[in-house]
């Protein structure tokens, strides 16, 4: 990403919009779509595979096999654990540019 020098007195959007063209946009904007439909497939089979450990583990637990249903247990905790780390991570992320849409991310979370 590219530093804007902003002359003093000016909006800092006003140096941006004398950068900018339509393709630029454009092309951001294509480059924004691709990064969103990545995320989207990763997070559905994450979600996927979850929903497996949990079918799995309640089928083992009704048909007695306690042993099976703890070891699928253990294989979601497993998916809750790595879906943390990489919420810290993010979270380490934001901090580190001095994000102000942190909270964004706490928004999602708790929604969904």
């Amino acid at each position: 990403m590219q530093s804007i020098e902003i002359p003093e007195g000016e909006a800092p959007y006003e140096a941006e919009e004398r950068e900018e063209t339509p393709a630029s946009l454009r092309e951001k904007q294509q480059r924004m779509e691709q990064k969103v439909v990545g995320i989207w497939t990763y997070l559905s089979s994450f979600e996927e595979s979850s929903a497996a450990c949990i079918s799995d583990m309640l089928k083992h637990v009704s048909s007695g096999h306690y042993l099976e249903a703890i070891k699928m247990a253990e294989r979601f905790i497993l998916h809750v654990e790595v879906l943390f780390a990489a919420i810290d991570d993010i979270e380490v992320h934001f901090a580190r540019v001095n994000s102000k849409g942190r909270h964004v991310l706490s928004i999602y979370l708790f929604l969904f």
